[in-house]
Order: structure tokens, then C-alpha cells, then sequence
């Protein structure tokens, strides 16, 4: 072999194997350690995956990638520099550079999902790329009460959205990967979708007045509220849940209900419905005709008293002149009414 002088050493700017994200350029420069050429000079070659790459040439150049893909720049990278040209292998020095191009990291959880108005997103961003991390966006939107997001990290979204409209709202969340490790390639940005439904209006409810062991039979407390959804009954200023109370009418005073209603699985805000049991009133009973006799053909005045109302038998109105048409004892009842109460008191 003709005497040489043996480059002593070839650098990268890069270690190897370098990783580099999709569409992005990359300038590979080598530092060559020269001696003394005895040849005419040092030559420089490329080769890709063990393949030429062009001539070799006394100018060193550097390898340059522009928009990577897997396809095109995906491979192994050699240099060899010589001490002369086509220079055997006793007489040049060959560095490897492994250039990895790493697919693009997009995102593959649904681009949908639908909350209630107050209710936390519970939505997990994921991707396809190993190890990816994630950012996000949100926009203020008309009609929702939470500001613009413009800092969101992580792959889960939490918020709570609160819809101020009677109707259903798009909210966009701008997801961004980033992967997958070890680098921080930006990946395809996607939009999610998030509808906030509008909670539907409290059920409209009629307050129960009854009398003191009134029967109800056959009447449920839903019977006085008005709704389009499925009722939700709750104890009385809490949130426990509780069936539906039935009627009782054994005590006197108020009960308060509060109910509220869902509607494709949004549940309103709660109506209080009062049950009130009245107690039955005193009643009395008395005619113009002090000792309770009169003739036939003779007008008699009956009065009740104790209650806002009477209804009598016999035809008889209250506090108004009658005219009995028979002879002989006649018992004379009368229903008074005070708050639907039904007691009765007869007069002779």
C-alpha cells in the first residue's frame, strides 16, 4: 500500500442516533481530526445506508436535511474521508450518523363530548405516539360564563362550563400533541368539541291545601307538578335523594317538598311544593226563630256560623228566608266550608 496519512478523528454537531422531528431541517456538520496528506490531498464522501450519495470530492460538505420524512431521510449516514482519492480502506476513516425522523404525534380520543351547564369535563386526551405530552386551548364564547383557557397542560381537562342560555352551546378546546419522547416534536393540532347543554327550568309545581284527615286516596303529590322530565325528589333542603312522598293528612300544618327534574340527564334546579292540612273549624247552627217553632206557610231564616261558608238540605240557602212545606220535626243539616274543611252541624 502507498504510505497515507489516516485521518485521526470525524465528530458530528449531533450525537448519534439523532432524532429528528417530521418537517423539520437539520444541518449535520463534521469535524475531521487532518494529518499531512502523502496522497494529493483528503477526500470526502457520503454514503446513505451504505449507498453513494455523490462523487467524492476535496470539499468537505455538510449533510443537510430539509422538511424531514421517514421515507426520504429516515437511514443511516456515513462519511469517509481519504488520504487521496478512492483511497483504500487501510487509508480512510468512516464515521456512522444515525438520523431517526419520528412520525408526527396526533390525536386519537374522541373529538366530541357533551357536559351539563355547571358540570366538570372529565376528558382525557390521548395519542397513537408513545409518550406524548399535550396542551391545550379554549376560547371565551358568548353564552358561557368562564373566561378564555389559553394555558391548559396535561392530558386531562376538568373544567367546569357554565351555559347562561336556555340553549345548547359548542365550546372548542384546541388540543396540541407534543412527541413522542425523547424529543418535543409539535404535532397536528385537533379541535374537541365539548357541548354545554342549558339545564332545563325548575318544574312548576301547585301548593295541597286539605282538611285534617282528609282521604286522598288516589291523589300522589306529582299530581301538582307540571313537567316535561323525570322528577327528583329530595328531603327537605338537602340533596338526598328520596321516592316520591305519598299524602298524609293525620296532622295539622305545612310540609315542604323539593323536587326538581331531568331532562337528557341534565337536572334542573329544585321547586319547594307545601302541603298544608287545615284543622276543621267550630260550627254553629242557628235560626231567626228562638224557640224553634213556627207555622206552616211562616218563613224561616237558618244561619251557620264558625266557617266561611254553609251549604244547607232541604233547599235551604244560608241566612236566607225558607218556607218549610211540611208539618212536624224537621232536622235541618248544614256543610260549612273553611279552607276545604267539611264539618257539619245540624239545627232542629
Amino acid at each position: 500500500c502507498p504510505p497515507c496519512s489516516v485521518p485521526t478523528s470525524i465528530a458530528y454537531n449531533s450525537t448519534s442516533p439523532s432524532n429528528l422531528c417530521i418537517g423539520a431541517d437539520q444541518d449535520y456538520v463534521a469535524t475531521v481530526g487532518l494529518g499531512t496528506s502523502q496522497n494529493g490531498g483528503y477526500y470526502y464522501q457520503w454514503f446513505k445506508d451504505g449507498v453513494s450519495m455523490g462523487v467524492e470530492s476535496t470539499t468537505k460538505t455538510d449533510l443537510s436535511i430539509t422538511t424531514a420524512t421517514i421515507a426520504d431521510d429516515d437511514a443511516t449516514y456515513t462519511l469517509r474521508v481519504g488520504d487521496g482519492p478512492s483511497a483504500s480502506a487501510s487509508c480512510y476513516l468512516e464515521e456512522d450518523l444515525v438520523v431517526n425522523v419520528l412520525s408526527e404525534s396526533t390525536i386519537s380520543s374522541p373529538l366530541t363530548d357533551e357536559i351539563c351547564s355547571g358540570e366538570a369535563l372529565n376528558y382525557t386526551i390521548t395519542s397513537a405516539a408513545a409518550s406524548s405530552t399535550f396542551s391545550w386551548t379554549r376560547a371565551a364564547v358568548v353564552g358561557i360564563t368562564e373566561g378564555a383557557n389559553n394555558t391548559g397542560v396535561g392530558s386531562l381537562i376538568t373544567e367546569s362550563l357554565t351555559n347562561t342560555t336556555s340553549a345548547d352551546i359548542d365550546v372548542i378546546y384546541v388540543l396540541t400533541p407534543t412527541g413522542p419522547a425523547p424529543t418535543s416534536c409539535t404535532g397536528t393540532s385537533s379541535n374537541l368539541i365539548v357541548t354545554v347543554k342549558a339545564l332545563p327550568s325548575a318544574p312548576d309545581v301547585t301548593h295541597f291545601d286539605f282538611c285534617l284527615n282528609e282521604v286522598t286516596t288516589g291523589v300522589a303529590i306529582s299530581d301538582n307538578v307540571t313537567t316535561t322530565g323525570t322528577l327528583v325528589w329530595y328531603a327537605t333542603g338537602t340533596t338526598t335523594v328520596i321516592t316520591e312522598p305519598g299524602l298524609a293528612t293525620e296532622a295539622v300544618g305545612v310540609t315542604t317538598y323539593d323536587v326538581s327534574q331531568t331532562i337528557l340527564g341534565c337536572e334542573s334546579s329544585v321547586s319547594s311544593i307545601d302541603v298544608e292540612i287545615f284543622a276543621l273549624p267550630t260550627v254553629t247552627a242557628s235560626s231567626d226563630e228562638l224557640d224553634g217553632e213556627i207555622c206552616l206557610g211562616e218563613d224561616v231564616v237558618l244561619s251557620g256560623g264558625g266557617a266561611d261558608s254553609y251549604v244547607w238540605d232541604n233547599t235551604v240557602t244560608d241566612a236566607t228566608a225558607y218556607t218549610p212545606t211540611t208539618t212536624g220535626l224537621v232536622t235541618y243539616e248544614a256543610v260549612s266550608y273553611t279552607h276545604l274543611t267539611l264539618p257539619t252541624k245540624r239545627i232542629v
